[in-house]
């Protein structure tokens, strides 16, 4: 009985995972930033204030 449940659903099983991977790699592509947006990110920190010109008052 065990046998026969797992050769049925074994297929459906993997199906399944493989499809949840991808819609979770699809996921992650979409979600991270593209190189030239990071660019422009790093750009726009650069021009905002230094930790270097950031003092201390007593």
């Amino acid at each position: 009985m065990t046998l026969e449940l797992i050769r049925t659903w074994w297929p459906i099983l993997a199906t399944v995972l493989n499809v949840l991977f991808l819609l979770a790699c699809f996921v992650l592509i979409k979600t991270f930033a593209r190189k030239e947006e990071l660019q422009s990110i790093k750009e726009a920190h650069r021009s905002g204030p230094q930790f270097s010109d950031m003092t201390l008052s007593d």
